[in-house]
């Protein structure tokens, strides 16, 4: 909820006649969590060891408006297993508008080369110099974004820090954001952990649930309502959760700029459930871990849906998946309890799917920029034009039902930074739901129930409905006609490592660079 506040520096002269002025500088607003808070009103135990992870003086660069920043740290030294129970943001004062989030993730190689990165000073993250042994550190650990002031674990579960059985190194990945390019900036923010050697009864962990960022996922420009959908496909939780299924003890919801609704859904032998966590009100500078205020149980064989809503009537061209805060996400954090080897259960449109959406049929081989050979009208176009130029107003429609009901790959990655076998190769497809979620109308039923508020944009596709009938994860039959071999066609595929920068300051030429970090390898375009 969106709190406001006004107080006066002296208490009233009496309890009659009138209250002096607060004055300008002494209230405001902010969005609380009055139900679901992180546990940290409760002071620190004395008992608590800490480890702090700072960046070094790190320099923004005042030609950009985003800068990623990896360090590699190494765990204090231990003699046995701890638990991590609490964390707090450590922000240099002065700088706090400037830091969109900062993730920790273990790294999976102990050799000497990571050894030698903790003496340095880090470096950018996601380049092309970027040492190769970086990709191994996958698995999060700490996820603090924008509003929130940490996070404080239930007294049943802790993240283990292990010296024998777990990782020695881990990488603090920080996310700067300086949209006004700002010069001189130089920062040493980091993150505080709190942990103890009287271990708990579960091993926490986090799990990572949406749509993997990516230029695939396309938010149409100038709509009050987009809904884009990550999934977490029952052929994961099928492999990787225990029998008893884990227990979601908080949920952290992340987009960009322009989302305002997010979700986390969960489907469970074609039933939808009331969702794990949702807020229809999403405040961007208030991304706060909502602790749940009962563990939600999600067993082998559950399907999740990460869905965000964005509005994009501000903008008058596409919007991308993408790293920097221009571009968007669609993210959920879950913690749970007990640890599974599962890290990132996301999902992404197949590239049959984004070109079915934008009514293109078959690209050259080989061309470059990436040029559309069919239809005959669209022939010779480069797909980076036909993004630009496309007339979202009247196939918005269209291009939504396309996405939602197209085939997606999922992204079923491991700690080890592998994907579970099997789903390397798979495509799956939106699942059957045979008894959708309905909205109860008394708050005692449901762990989650929408206040009674005028309809906003968006209300419509958040309701959950249900889909096709006999359309499920890996079905013969779709929408792309897959049986129908005589018009398979084949094509270039391509995957863009970072999205363009397409929604810079009003005014500037907002140039699409699809062109940029290619890749080329050989697909299948399947149409019907």
């Amino acid at each position: 909820m969106r709190m406001m506040f006004a107080y006066h520096s002296e208490e009233p002269a009496g309890a009659t006649g009138p209250l002096p002025s607060h004055g300008i500088d002494r209230r405001g607003a902010r969005s609380v969590y009055l139900l679901e808070r992180s546990g940290l009103e409760q002071p620190v135990s004395p008992d608590l060891l800490s480890w702090d992870l700072r960046n070094p003086a790190v320099t923004l660069p005042p030609r950009e408006d985003t800068l990623y920043w990896c360090k590699i740290f190494k765990l204090p030294t231990l003699r046995r297993k701890h638990h991590m129970v609490r964390y707090e943001p450590l922000l240099q004062p002065g700088n706090r508008h400037y830091m969109h989030h900062v993730i920790v993730y273990e790294c999976d190689d102990n050799g000497a080369e990571l050894e030698k990165q903790v003496r340095d000073g880090g470096q950018v993250c996601y380049q092309a110099n970027m040492p190769a042994l970086f990709f191994s550190c996958n698995n999060v650990v700490v996820a603090w974004a924008i509003g929130s002031e940490g996070f404080s674990f239930p007294p049943e579960a802790g993240y283990p820090l292990d010296p024998d059985a777990g990782p020695k190194y881990y990488m603090m990945e920080t996310h700067y954001n300086n949209p006004s390019q700002d010069a001189d900036v130089t920062d040493s923010s980091g993150i505080r952990l709190y942990y103890s050697a009287n271990l708990r009864r579960y091993d926490a962990g986090v799990l990572s649930v949406g749509l993997d960022p990516n230029w695939r996922h396309i938010i149409p420009p100038e709509q009050p309502q987009v809904v884009s959908e990550g999934h977490c496909i029952s052929q994961c939780t099928r492999h990787t959760l225990p029998s008893q299924g884990i227990s979601l003890f908080a949920v952290l919801l992340h987009t960009h700029l322009i989302g305002r609704k997010v979700r986390l859904r969960q489907i469970r032998d074609e039933e939808e459930l009331s969702p794990i966590a949702a807020d229809n009100n999403y405040d961007f500078s208030y991304q706060e871990y909502r602790r749940l205020q009962k563990p939600a149980k999600v067993l082998p064989g559950d399907h999740l849906i990460a869905e965000c809503v964005y509005n994009s009537e501000g903008r008058s061209t596409i919007t991308l998946g993408g790293l920097t805060t221009r571009e968007e996400m669609c993210l959920v954090y879950v913690l749970y309890y007990p640890r599974i080897e599962l890290s990132l259960c996301h999902s992404l449109p197949s590239l049959p799917t984004v070109l079915h959406s934008l009514g293109i049929q078959e690209l050259r081989q080989g061309s470059s920029p990436v040029m559309i050979k069919s239809p005959p009208e669209l022939a010779d176009m480069t797909l980076e034009n036909r993004l630009v130029s496309y007339d979202w107003e009247k196939n918005f429609q269209s291009f939504q039902e396309t996405t939602h009901r197209g085939s997606f790959k999922p992204l079923c990655w491991m700690k080890k930074h592998t994907l579970l076998p099997g789903t390397e190769d798979f495509e799956a497809f939106y699942p059957n739901v045979s008894k959708p979620y309905k909205e109860p109308s008394s708050c005692h039923s449901s762990r989650w129930k929408k206040p009674r508020r005028r309809k906003k944009p968006g209300d419509d596709n958040m309701d959950g409905g249900g889909d096709r009938e006999g359309e499920g994860e890996g079905q013969s039959q779709n929408i792309l006609d897959v049986e129908s071999e005589d018009r398979t066609k084949v094509y270039s595929s391509f995957g863009v490592h970072e999205s363009s920068r397409l929604n810079a300051a009003p005014g500037s030429a907002r140039a699409v660079r699809l062109a940029a970090a290619l890749v080329l390898p050989t697909a299948i375009l399947f149409w019907s």
